[in-house]
């Protein structure tokens, strides 16, 4: 409540709202934007990181998940690998005890040999596997050989026969002791020591027929069709993301390479092989391989999975070949893309929920802080020095504070609901309505206008007048605000006085504190011959004639110091060097806490004065 019967009563509560300026408004909004953009940016950096993480994690456990479905069928594979091996030791070990087999050896019978050829044609038809069945002598001729074509599904009776001598498998055949097999390299068919075409990859399986009083009768040879036994790979993993290959034991590919299969021997000089391509995954292969026939090798964004594939039992007796499973985060787009997508709107709906509560939660923020500005500036306002009042759309007065009582004269009871047009305190009636027009054109207006108090007393004020408008746009209240500028009016005028006095004839000079000269009028130029931008910021000794003595000039500032002024006689000299006589005055202006703010002197130039002085002095004592 406020003193003098004028209390701050405001009821609008969009006044409240709306008295903070535009600018102001729009610095709050700024404010209140950059902290929604600062926090979105954070958050959404912290959103990004998670995401990225959780992308990464996603990605990894898609990943592993694969590897391990990847693992197991290879262990699948392996198993099925095994009892393949296994079904094809038990074939020609059937093969070779047979005793027509036997029989032949030692009678060379025909018609031991027509039930061999019948018998291993059914064989060879039922199984699928059997690309040649041969028996050798002991020698490495070929006594009796069938051939199974895949395109037909039938196999036939060969007669041409080869020398096999210089084999491998013959001469490892003949070191074999009785339920014994030899189990050659997957290499390609050979005819006659050339390629055969269509390109078949091969290994022989070598059995010795041995009687039983342990002669050695022969061999039995099974070309096995590698492309059946190594497709189990590719068959049992097709539905797996990645890429199966097969690698002999120098890394070169033999199956899944594309046109690198068998490079090696087919086109030696442009093969590339895997040990070229992943040097630091063969290299961490073979390190591996040494203790473990099976593993994963993880190099950046891949996963090798291996198994190790032995076709005898006995792994000195051959090198194990390398079957090995390449998956990439490529290989899981199916399975990655609806899950990225998942977890990627996942935090776009969380930061979308967030910036919206984000914007309402500084939106509250903004409606606090301008209705607390609000306040602030109505208090700060209110309680000032200066008078205020707010009217309603039509003019009428339903707020105002201390000082526009004080400076009226008026009382709270006696302004509140009186319009503007009935409280007569402007000059004239045709000054208002101009005013009012000017308010409604261009919704502020803004002069110097004399005001009545109610004890008469006219009074100069500069107005300001700025229309409020609620949330529609329809004016709601005028703020009119006064600033009582009597003072400066009064001072304005003084100022004119004191400007015509200063241009008198004689000179005057005006020095700070420190004594140096910031002001000098006409005159002083006329006395001196020094231009006013001569001796600005210059003290007034420009001037001394050097015909008095320091101790004259001690007592001068000591009168000044003590008195407060000095006048008396002083030659000065002129800017062309003539030295003159000159009557001064010297004042100290102090502030209201005594301490010297200026010094003013003025003087006139006695040279005439002296001059006559003189001849009457002369005159008189011409007389006597």
């Amino acid at each position: 409540m406020l003193s003098g019967g004028c209390a701050l009563s405001i009821r609008d509560h969009d006044l409240v709202s709306d008295i903070v300026s535009k600018n102001e408004l729009m610095q709050l909004k700024r404010k209140m934007r950059n902290r929604v953009i600062t926090s979105l940016c954070v958050i959404f950096i912290i959103f990004s990181i998670l995401a990225h993480f959780n992308s990464t994690e996603i990605k990894g456990n898609a990943l592993n998940n694969a590897v391990d479905k990847i693992d197991i069928k290879l262990e699948t594979v392996s198993s099925l690998e095994k009892t393949y091996i296994n079904f094809l030791k038990n074939i020609v070990f059937q093969l070779s005890s047979n005793i027509e087999l036997q029989s032949y050896l030692i009678t060379r019978d025909e018609l031991s040999k027509q039930l061999i050829l019948d018998y291993w044609t059914k064989v060879s038809e039922q199984t699928n596997w059997m690309f040649q069945i041969r028996l050798i002598t002991n020698s490495g001729h070929e006594l009796v050989k069938i051939e199974y074509d895949q395109e037909k599904q039938l196999a036939d009776n060969i007669a041409s026969l080869q020398n096999k001598s210089d084999k491998e498998y013959v001469k490892q055949g003949k070191k074999l002791k009785r339920e014994e097999l030899y189990i050659s390299p997957i290499e390609l068919n050979r005819e006659y020591s050339e390629l055969s075409y269509p390109i078949m990859p091969v290994f022989r399986i070598a059995s010795n027929i041995i009687t039983p009083t342990g002669q050695s009768l022969g061999l039995l040879v099974v070309n096995v069709i590698a492309n059946k036994f190594l497709s189990v790979n590719a068959d049992i993993l097709a539905s797996e993301p990645g890429n199966t290959v097969v690698l002999d034991h120098s890394g070169n590919y033999l199956q899944g390479g594309g046109d690198q299969n068998w490079g090696h021997i087919l086109t030696p000089d442009l093969s590339i092989n895997f040990s070229k391509q992943y040097p630091k995954v063969w290299a961490e292969l073979q390190q591996s391989m040494s203790t473990h026939s099976k593993g994963i090798i993880i190099a950046n964004a891949e996963q090798f999975v291996y198994r190790l594939l032995n076709l005898s039992s006995d792994a000195k007796k051959n090198t194990p070949y390398i079957v090995i499973h390449q998956i990439k985060y490529s290989d899981l787009q199916k399975v990655l893309y609806p899950q990225l997508v998942k977890n990627f709107l996942t935090y776009l709906l969380v930061f979308i929920i967030l910036s919206f509560a984000l914007w309402f939660y500084y939106k509250r923020q903004l409606y606090q802080e301008s209705e607390h500005h609000s306040l602030e500036l109505i208090s700060a306002l209110f309680y000032s020095n200066e008078a205020i009042f707010i009217t309603d759309e039509n003019w009428k007065i339903s707020v105002i504070n201390q000082a526009f009582c004080h400076v009226t004269g008026y009382s709270r009871d006696e302004i509140i609901g009186m319009t503007v047009a009935e409280l007569y305190f402007l000059e004239e009636q045709t000054v208002y309505n101009n005013i009012v027009h000017a308010v409604k054109e261009h919704e502020y207006w803004l002069g110097e206008i004399k005001t009545l108090s109610k004890n008469g007393t006219w009074l100069t004020n500069v107005m300001s007048i700025n229309t409020v408008k609620n949330g529609s746009g329809k004016v709601s209240n005028y703020v009119v605000h006064m600033i009582d500028i009597s003072d400066r009016k009064e001072m304005e005028e003084k100022l004119k006085v004191a400007a015509v006095a200063f241009e008198t004839r004689s000179a005057i000079t005006i020095a700070n504190s420190e004594g140096n000269i910031i002001r000098v009028n006409k005159a002083f130029t006329e006395i001196t011959g020094y231009q006013e931008n001569e001796v600005l910021e210059k003290n007034p000794n420009i001037l001394s004639s050097g015909k008095h003595s320091p101790s004259f000039y001690q007592e001068l500032w000591q009168s000044i110091i003590s008195h407060g002024s000095w006048q008396g006689e002083i030659y000065n000299r002129h800017k062309d060097g003539k030295i003159f006589p000159e009557w001064i005055n010297i004042s100290s202006i102090k502030d209201e806490g005594g301490d010297v703010k200026y010094y003013v002197a003025t003087f006139e130039d006695i040279t005439e004065r002296k001059r006559l002085e003189t001849e009457l002095a002369n005159l008189s004592n011409n007389d006597l």
